[in-house]
């Protein structure tokens, strides 16, 4: 039977070995979702051609003038609340309720409504 520490570890080996894989290959990898029962384990893989940062750029680009965006509003500097400002990294279009994602400056995500995106991506461009 699996336990919690040892998909920690199997975790972290699986992603240090696929870091040579990455730059050989021009890709990269990012761990998901570890699901398991009794005897076998699921690991979620996420592979990016160049770097995710790259693929959420032009999904980016590819989805923004759905919500009245623009391209150059990719890594835009979103404030919310009380001036903490939030960088707006993607655009999840699965998520209806949530489709935007912001990064904090620690590189911490959240997802957020896409009027108050809008709205204040708009407030700053008048």
């Amino acid at each position: 039977m699996f336990t919690k520490s040892e998909f920690k570890m199997l975790r972290e080996r699986i992603m240090t070995v696929l870091k040579a894989v990455e730059y050989d290959m021009s890709v990269e990898f990012e761990d998901g979702n570890i699901r398991y029962d009794k005897n076998t384990a699921t690991l979620q893989l996420h592979i990016y051609k160049n770097n995710k940062a790259d693929a959420e750029r032009l999904e980016f680009e590819r989805l923004c003038q759905s919500y009245n965006l623009k391209p150059e509003d990719y890594r835009s500097s979103v404030v919310v609340g009380k001036g903490k400002v939030y960088t707006l990294v993607a655009i999840n279009p699965k998520a209806r309720a949530y489709p935007f994602v912001l990064e904090d400056h620690e590189g911490n995500r959240y997802k957020v409504s896409d009027h108050y995106v809008i709205k204040t991506l708009q407030k700053e461009s008048v």
